[in-house]
């Protein structure tokens, strides 16, 4: 009897797949006690049943049973986070260290419009005397009111950004020179219409008025 064709062999197998999941799919649960169904697929007949849900093979390797344990304390973004899994806001195990330091301060849990603001905008700083508690609201209008928001640098003129970029400075030069952000010199060449190359170098200047 003739060999069939290798396409011809996989279709048979997936065939049979598939018939197989119809009738066990929903009878796997995930290893980690999650207690969730594993998604059966046609090439699990052969290929055999992952114990897992993608992702949850780590789940029983929580806090220090885990390879990637720091000791409870993370920074991301300039923020510190600490362990505290069983803290009702807790993201991954993990809340602002900020925050846990009001809650202790206040003797209570921040409600959901609260948050907590760094006085003296350093993020990791999270002495008690550096910690505002305040609104949403609030905060927004704190750091919109920065010296780094474009719209109010005013100490920063807008023809001098514009009068250093045509002169073939740099982003950062200009950021440097005129001490602002690079997200200021961004915003005002916008609101000038004049556009940059923002991976070249060698900009290329053009203005959309002309």
């Amino acid at each position: 009897m003739p060999a069939l064709p290798l396409q011809q062999v996989i279709s048979n197998r997936k065939q049979l797949g598939e018939k197989w999941v119809q009738e066990n799919q929903g009878k796997f649960v995930c290893a980690c006690g999650c207690g969730k169904k594993i998604q059966l697929k046609w090439y699990h007949r052969n290929n055999g049943v992952p114990s897992y849900i993608p992702g949850h093979q780590m789940y029983k390797y929580t806090g220090k049973k885990n390879p990637n344990w720091r000791g409870g304390r993370i920074e991301s973004h300039g923020y510190i986070y600490r362990y505290c899994p069983d803290h009702p806001k807790a993201i991954k195990g993990y809340v602002a260290e900020h925050k846990l330091f009001m809650e202790k301060h206040i003797g209570r849990y921040l409600r959901a419009n609260e948050t907590v603001h760094h006085i003296n905008r350093i993020k990791n700083d999270n002495r008690l005397e550096n910690l505002e508690l305040t609104t949403d609201t609030k905060h927004r209008q704190h750091h919109n009111r920065d010296k780094q928001n474009p719209a109010y640098r005013h100490d920063v003129s807008t023809k001098n950004i514009i009068a250093c970029y045509l002169n073939g400075m740099k982003i950062k030069e200009i950021c440097s020179k005129l001490k602002c952000s690079e997200s200021l010199v961004d915003s005002r060449l916008k609101k000038a219409k004049i556009k940059r190359l923002r991976r070249n170098e060698n900009d290329v200047i053009t203005n959309n008025k002309n």
